[in-house]
Formats: C-alpha cells, sequence, structure tokens
C-alpha cells in the first residue's frame, strides 16, 4: 500500500508495472529504471534474468493508477518475467539487498517526492511465487 504525506493510506494489490516508453527497443532498460526508480536500488549486479518479459494475454485484469488517470479507456499489455537473486550476490551486495528486504524477504519502504512536493511512503512486502 501507500501513504501520502497526509496521512491517506491507499491498497495497492497488484504488482507493479513497468512502462516501455517507444524509444526503448527493450524491456530491459524499462526494467532498470524501474528497479532504480521504484525500489531504488541499482539491482543491475544481483539479479540474474531467468526469462524475458513475454506478454500474457491469460493474465487478470488489473485497475492501476496509470489506468485510472487516463479519460480514455486505456488497454494494458501485461508481460511476465523471472528473475533470481543468488545466495552469492545476496552476502556480496549485503547493503543493498537489505535495503529490499532480502534476505529473508522482510518487508521494506520506499519514499517517492511527488511532483506537488509531497512524499508518498510506499510499503512492500515479497510473497512466495506459485
Amino acid at each position: 500500500h501507500t501513504q501520502d504525506s497526509d496521512g491517506r493510506i491507499q491498497s495497492r494489490n497488484y504488482l507493479p508495472g513497468v512502462r516501455k516508453t517507444l524509444k526503448e527497443s527493450s524491456f530491459e532498460p524499462a526494467l532498470e529504471r524501474w528497479f532504480e526508480s521504484g525500489l531504488q536500488v541499482n539491482v543491475k549486479h544481483c539479479i540474474k534474468w531467468e526469462s524475458l518479459p513475454m506478454f500474457t494475454p491469460e493474465a487478470p485484469s488489473q485497475v492501476t493508477w496509470a489506468t485510472q488517470a487516463y479519460p480514455l479507456d486505456c488497454r494494458v499489455q501485461q508481460s511476465m518475467a523471472t528473475f533470481s537473486v543468488h545466495d552469492k550476490a545476496v552476502e556480496t551486495h549485503k547493503e543493498l539487498c537489505a535495503k529490499i528486504g532480502l534476505p529473508g524477504g522482510k518487508p521494506f519502504t520506499t519514499m517517492e517526492k511527488e511532483a506537488c512536493g509531497s512524499n508518498v511512503t510506499h510499503y512492500w512486502r515479497w510473497d512466495k511465487a506459485v
């Protein structure tokens, strides 16, 4: 969930979204940009791509802030990728991984400054993949 500077809490029970711009030829730079801005860590040296993002037409429809922000109906194409964080990478980059709750999958928070100057706190948790 998120909490803005005046204390309002909004639940986000969906996976975070990554927006790929038309200038980006693949999802890799978009994901790296999101890791740095969304998670606020550069995990490039800690993760291994198990599978590249692939379009998943059977994915459930999710309403996000981005889809609510447009006055016109918009369609979100969902893709799924798999990453792994190896124990050796966690050991080598302890401080960096601790910022995102690793090892152990602990909940963590990040702060984001909005355009109007107020702060938003994002609360994250790790869930086991099924």
